[in-house]
């Protein structure tokens, strides 16, 4: 079934493909999913960002500064880039 579909019907915007015997379910296509599925959330999060990072400037911290402090913040990266890459 899968041979009936165009190369191009994947591209197309829209969240159902129109195409007889092509999909019988309903179904994303891909530049759906990248556009509205995956850039709208991310865009709205980085709007919030803003505002979030400017309200937690203004207040006080809530942690004394210490030299282990420094080292996890240092080494907080690399874990998680070591620990990702297995």
């Amino acid at each position: 079934m899968a041979e009936k579909c165009l190369n191009t019907s994947n591209t197309n915007f829209g969240p159902v493909i129109h195409e007889r015997d092509c999909r019988p379910d309903f179904d994303f296509t891909l530049l759906f999913e990248q556009s509205i599925l995956a850039i709208g959330p991310t865009a709205i999060l980085l709007a919030l960002t803003g505002p979030r990072v400017a309200h937690l400037w203004k207040n006080s911290r809530k942690t004394l500064p210490s030299s282990i402090r420094y080292m996890k913040i240092v080494g907080l990266p690399y874990h998680k880039s070591s620990t990702m890459s297995s």
